[in-house]
């Protein structure tokens, strides 16, 4: 399960509350893996029972209590043997249902199908931009955590990759517009 190694990979930069977790996750690895608060304390609670994390109560007068979650050694055995026995083929396993939408658009009158294209259009460019806070929240984690050159180059080749994913959607829509424009 990815989000359980997700999250192991983050632990292993440092220790955290899941409430951190979250707020990486919404800054910086949404775009290509989406999560709700409760998807994260939910497998927090089952990798502290099954040992791959830990947790320490951390006393506070003024708010709640709160639980800063650590990568044990099973943890990070746990997240290595996940990097290296990944079986690529999952990668290439799509479900999209805006696809599935385009392939019988047809049904659609053509304002409709243009209008929904553009709309399209509109996201990618939203979700394109919202990559700039993605490199944003990339140096800041590289410096609370003070992490490597290496891990940081590797932060960028993700976000990279959705920057490029992003252009080609956005081809594609200008591309798609114009034969409906033009052939409908």
């Amino acid at each position: 399960m990815a989000l359980k190694h997700g999250i192991l990979g983050l632990l292993n930069y440092g220790d955290m509350t899941g409430y951190d977790l979250m707020k990486i996750f919404e800054k910086s690895l949404h775009y290509f893996w989406h999560v709700k608060t409760s998807q994260i304390y939910l497998e927090l609670d089952n990798m502290t029972k099954s040992g791959l994390v830990v947790f320490r109560k951390e006393i506070q007068e003024s708010r709640p209590n709160k639980n800063i979650f650590m990568i044990t050694e099973k943890g990070k055995d746990e997240l290595r043997k996940w990097l290296s026995h990944y079986d690529m083929k999952k990668s290439f396993n799509m479900k999209n249902e805006f696809l599935m939408i385009i392939f019988f658009l047809n049904e659609l009158p053509k304002e409709e199908a243009l209008r929904i294209l553009e709309e399209y259009k509109e996201q990618c460019m939203k979700e394109k931009d919202s990559l700039m806070d993605a490199n944003e929240t990339v140096q800041t984690f590289k410096d609370i955590y003070s992490v490597n050159k290496k891990d940081h180059i590797f932060w960028q080749l993700t976000v990279k990759h959705g920057e490029l994913c992003y252009e080609a959607c956005l081809k594609w829509a200008d591309y798609a517009i114009e034969v409906i424009k033009n052939k409908l």
